[in-house]
């Protein structure tokens, strides 16, 4: 295991989530035994974690750390908040599986006082759950049990949902909704849907796409301000950074020609990723320095990275004489280079990406179609890029849509268009990783995403 102290940046604001992380909570009291209380009340934990510790004072990290153990014994990374220590796991757990959790009773605190007689809990994964909006007129947050029975309907806004995103511990939900000023604010709320309060209240700008750092401790979203004159459309997209532990906001620094949409964050925490429009460029910013990447020529399609944030999937357009398509190439974040993933079709009449890697690191998903075809839009699921591939047909007149792994990288969600109506409506469809089967899963309802 190694440790990680989540050192707080200016440029970032830095900042510990207002208990966003806690899962399950360890009371640790001095000359006392330990008492272990999961956060959700029912005694499970997601597949990313992760395991929170409470020290009842100031601990010695190092001796801290030492002191708390696992069975089965996992690897990953401590990050610090005060007197509290967040353990999240390097690989996703194991749905169905139990892990116990061990704190040794005789770790000295800072001072040299003892922790008391130590404490063991276990704990169960449970199972993702899948969540989207429906209907597609009136959205609201819906989220359904992969086992037959109804899904639950989760938000109550009268329909005036955006977008939405998904913190990694599966314990919150923000989500983007109209507000009586003309402009879309900011919401979070639990897992159950049943404490939905204001995060941001953004008046008449717009405030859309929030994306949760890996350790939630920090907030990614776009907001478009209000010029203040009647009907005209707001300022160009932007950037800005949310501290999830006291709630204070900025942009991030942008060069006034740039717009900024979609950002998101490397599975490390250490690059935010936006998308310029303007100059069809996608931006890298590396957290710890400050430093950009500009990657040219990208599509507005999602760029995904590899789970061990080494390599980044984007989709570049290409122009041969009176044809455009895309290609899915691949940027090194050590050397910095970009090449092609799949070299030579281009010449194929394939147009290719966007590609999705499943949080196991062991599936690559590549949409793909003939070119200036998209109805012949499929997805094909490989164990590594030109191996091979099975393929999720789409039957036409459907298009493909935004997709998403289960935390557990067992089922792929996915929104298709009904096309060739008048009354057209999305839809969002499971395809079995075990099964290699589709189902329908809801009708009128898009942007399938998630719940560990």
């Amino acid at each position: 295991m190694k440790s990680g102290t989540g050192r707080r940046l200016i440029f970032f604001l830095g900042g510990g989530l207002f208990l966003l992380l806690a899962v399950f909570w360890f009371g640790v009291h001095l000359l006392q035994p330990a008492g272990i209380v999961p956060g959700n009340g029912d005694g499970t934990i997601g597949v990313f974690g992760p395991f929170v510790v409470i020290f009842s004072s100031t601990a010695d990290k190092e001796a801290a750390e030492a002191s708390i153990g696992f069975e089965p014994p996992l690897t990953g990374e401590f990050r610090w908040d005060g007197s509290r220590v967040s353990f999240w796991p390097s690989q996703p757990l194991n749905v169905g599986e139990e892990y116990t959790v061990k704190v040794a009773g005789k770790s000295p605190l800072a001072g040299g006082q003892p922790f008391g007689k130590g404490s063991t809990r276990t704990f169960l994964v449970r199972s993702p759950q899948l969540l989207y909006l429906s209907p597609s007129d009136r959205p609201e947050i819906w989220r359904l049990v992969l086992d037959g029975t109804p899904a639950v309907q989760m938000t109550h806004t009268q329909g005036k949902i955006y977008d939405y995103a998904v913190d990694r511990s599966g314990e919150k939900i923000l989500y983007s909704a109209k507000n009586d000023q003309g402009g879309i604010s900011l919401w979070i709320t639990d897992r159950e849907g049943g404490s939905a309060r204001s995060l941001l209240p953004c008046g008449e700008d717009i405030c859309i796409q929030p994306s949760f750092s890996p350790f939630g401790d920090q907030l990614a979203y776009v907001r478009r301000n209000a010029n203040g004159v009647p009907g005209s459309s707001p300022g160009l997209p932007r950037v800005w950074l949310m501290n999830l532990n006291d709630g204070s906001t900025q942009p991030l620094p942008m060069s006034p020609e740039h717009s900024g949409s979609n950002p998101a964050y490397s599975p490390d925490g250490k690059w935010l990723s936006y998308y310029d429009e303007l100059a069809a460029q996608i931006h890298l910013v590396k957290l710890s320095t400050g430093e950009e990447v500009v990657l040219e020529r990208a599509a507005n399609i999602p760029a995904t990275w590899t789970a061990d944030s080494q390599w980044l999937y984007f989709v570049q357009v290409q122009q041969e004489e009176t044809v455009t398509f895309n290609i899915l190439v691949q940027w090194n974040a050590d050397t910095r280079k970009i090449s092609r993933v799949f070299p030579g079709e281009g010449e194929s009449g394939i147009d290719e990406g966007p590609a999705l890697f499943s949080p196991n690191g062991q599936w690559l998903a590549v949409r793909r179609a003939e070119i200036g075809h998209p109805e012949s839009r499929i997805f094909e699921v490989m164990s590594n890029p030109g191996g091979t591939a099975t393929t999720i047909a789409i039957n036409a007149p459907d298009i493909l849509g935004m997709a998403s792994w289960s935390p557990d990288s067992a089922h792929l969600a996915f929104q298709v268009f009904r096309s060739g109506g008048s009354s057209a409506t999305p839809a969002v469809r499971v395809w079995s990783q075990e099964e290699h089967r589709t189902i329908e899963v809801a009708s009128d309802a898009m942007l399938p995403q998630w719940l560990p």
